[in-house]
């Protein structure tokens, strides 16, 4: 019971390192790569990250040269990680090694042998944020169930499910002492709350959540962004809708000014105060209860120059798309 329980605490990161091959076993370089010699068969290498509760979903995306990793988990905790590729460190023994290995390189053309060169993988965790309840900040009453990333605005989609209440204090925290716990107070216990992460990031004073869509009658287990700007949320079996939210209305709650709207028209279109919550989609139910979605661009259109000088001139152009969403035994596309 112990190691299942760990293991639910536990996320495993797979990544190829060249380097590792060419140290560990030279055998391998008769292995697949005879018509090369001197150069080793890369090597699958693991990572292990551990979480302070048991783990129900996770999200990544790329912001530049930066790879980031969000975990969510039973008691409403997110944990931010930043990934990144940095060459190992030597030592003494292994910098003469490796300094002879590279003038043995530059005499033979055919041994590219240089361990100094390889990446690896490095995890840093940034901060760990746990869901608290607004009515009483000391217990939180929410789980995460689902993640979803955002690049334009650079926000994040943190759909919520409502638990029996848990005294925070008395939860596992991250105990390492190498990140920030900040408790977030949210309302609804569930909904889908939309969190600015440069503000988590970047550790900032003023609140990250922008804005909270509460149009489900159960958890929503499945969010998917449009091309065309919209949103699309998937409720449970006791919701089985499927709902999409207009672009202007997501940019009304974030508070940018849509193309058609001046700070009045904005307004009127919210359901509450700053930070809004958000009760009634455009589309009440486009697909029925789904256990995932799958955006399917118009690949052709895509890559024709046509659209590519669409695009360049009107970044807000879009192209064709349907969505896949999938429902027990079937998959069906919607257009």
């Amino acid at each position: 019971v112990a190691d299942l329980t760990n293991l639910s605490k536990s996320i495993q990161i797979l990544y190829v390192d060249a380097a590792h091959g060419e140290r560990g076993n030279p055998s391998n370089h008769n292995d697949n790569f005879s018509s090369n010699p001197g150069k080793a068969k890369p090597q699958l290498q693991s990572l292990i990250l551990k979480s302070p509760n048991p783990i129900t979903c996770m999200e990544s995306w790329s912001d530049g040269h930066r790879t980031y990793l969000v975990v969510g988990d039973s008691l409403g905790g997110l944990m931010f990680w930043k990934l990144s590729m940095s060459k190992p460190q030597l030592n003494m023994s292994q910098s003469v090694s490796a300094l002879r290995a590279s003038r043995h390189a530059h005499g033979n053309p055919g041994n590219n042998n240089n361990e100094s060169s390889a990446p690896r993988l490095t995890c840093k965790k940034l901060r760990y944020i746990k869901i608290a309840s607004l009515e009483d900040p000391t217990e939180t009453r929410s789980a995460i169930a689902c993640l979803k990333y955002l690049g334009v605005r650079k926000q994040l989609f943190v759909s919520t499910k409502e638990i029996p209440p848990i005294n925070i204090a008395a939860m596992s925290y991250d105990d390492s002492g190498e990140v920030e716990t900040t408790c977030f107070p949210i309302k609804p216990a569930q909904a889908v709350h939309c969190i600015n992460v440069d503000a988590i990031i970047n550790k900032s004073h003023h609140d990250p959540l922008d804005f909270t869509l509460d149009g489900h009658k159960d958890v929503v287990q499945s969010i998917l962004p449009l091309p065309n700007g919209d949103l699309v949320t998937a409720g449970g079996k006791l919701d089985a809708t499927t709902k999409v939210w207009p672009r202007a209305k997501l940019l009304a709650a974030t508070g940018i000014a849509t193309d058609q709207g001046d700070t009045a028209s904005i307004i009127s279109m919210l359901d509450a105060a700053f930070p809004p919550v958000l009760k009634k989609a455009d589309t009440a139910n486009l697909a029925g209860y789904c256990f995932g979605m799958e955006l399917l661009e118009d690949f052709k259109r895509n890559n024709s120059d046509d659209g590519n000088k669409s695009r360049r001139h009107n970044p807000r152009a879009f192209n064709p798309f349907a969505v896949a969403v999938a429902q027990y035994n079937v998959v069906k596309i919607v257009i």
